[in-house]
């Protein structure tokens, strides 16, 4: 299992919950106030801040970012 986390210096981290250990730093380019896994596929990061946007966690890659917006989750369904 993964957890991740967000802060003031801009960088979202995912986890290893069961170890600890830090798997990878993604660079948001602003503050984040919120993170959440999606729930149908648990590779995919929403996060918020200035903007929302959407992670492929394992590779580290923007999916999408809209601007203007400082919260972000996703729908049951995962879409």
């Amino acid at each position: 299992a993964r957890l991740a986390s967000g802060g003031w210096d801009g960088t979202i981290r995912v986890w290893d919950a069961a170890t600890g250990a830090l798997l990878r730093a993604i660079p948001n380019g602003s503050l984040v106030m919120g993170v959440q896994f999606s729930p149908t596929d648990g590779r995919t990061l929403a996060s918020a801040g200035y903007s929302a946007k959407q992670w492929d966690v394992d590779s580290g890659e923007m999916i999408r970012s809209i601007e203007g917006r400082d919260f972000a989750v996703f729908s049951p369904d995962g879409r």
